[in-house]
């Protein structure tokens, strides 16, 4: 007989055993067990990937692609009732907050985020707002630095108290390419096939794709344009 021997029921429960007598039992938190405090909360999310959930409140829903990549990271908080999340089978570091706190929730925000995209280093996304959205098409490229706020964290008022900054959302669509420090904020729209020059502040909805958009706030420097991931001296000249 083994002096000390380890049993593992179906449950995840470890046994330990010393000369055959149990002397201790633990169970192993699997790192993608989400964190929920509320009633009727649906999460979906794979077990490879770093994937963090948050949940305070009622009757959100929660669905990370099975496809995500290993090394992938996916941080979602959500403070509020009635929240969508979608994300897709991205490469990279994500950080999704919807409702700021316990303090602040918000309700039926809306997150849709396609597959094959990558992020260099962590894309915050924030929604402060209720009723607010962020859409995100196929393929995008994600570099450093960059915060996509879908609302304002606070008011600005008229003369005679009208809030002037209401949130409706942000929309990115497909093979959307999006430099280095860029601030893309509430109540935008960057079409297909767009690039978003470094350190550029985005402010408004742009119609035409293909464009380059840069400077603050940003403007079309250049229309008519095609991007790829592989570097310049990896593409083939055209004739």
């Amino acid at each position: 007989m083994k002096i000390v021997s380890k049993e593992r029921r179906d449950d995840g429960t470890r046994i330990i055993k010393l000369f055959g007598l149990r002397v201790f039992a633990y169970q192993r938190k699997h790192k993608n067990n989400p964190s929920i405090c509320g009633r009727n909360n649906v999460v979906d999310v794979p077990k490879n990937g770093l994937v963090k959930i948050n949940i305070v409140g009622h009757d959100n829903k929660v669905v990370v692609d099975k496809q995500l990549n290993i090394k992938s990271c996916v941080h979602i908080n959500i403070y509020g009732d009635n929240n969508v999340i979608n994300v897709g089978a991205i490469y990279g570091k994500l950080q999704l907050c919807v409702g700021a706190n316990v303090s602040l929730p918000v309700q039926n925000c809306r997150v849709v985020i396609g597959n094959d995209s990558s992020c260099a280093d962590w894309l915050n996304i924030l929604l402060l707002e209720s009723d607010s959205y962020f859409d995100m098409g196929q393929d995008c490229m994600f570099s450093s630095g960059i915060n996509i706020r879908c609302s304002d964290a606070h008011s600005v008022l008229s003369a005679d108290g009208a809030v002037l900054n209401r949130a409706v959302g942000v929309k990115i669509g497909n093979h959307v390419w999006v430099g280095q420090d860029v601030l893309i904020s509430k109540n935008t729209e960057i079409p297909d096939g767009c690039i978003v020059g470094a350190r550029a502040v985005v402010t408004k909805k742009f119609i035409k794709p293909n464009c380059v958009l840069a400077g603050i706030p940003a403007r079309v420097t250049k229309e008519n344009i095609r991007w790829s991931r592989n570097p310049p001296d990896k593409m083939k000249p055209t004739k």
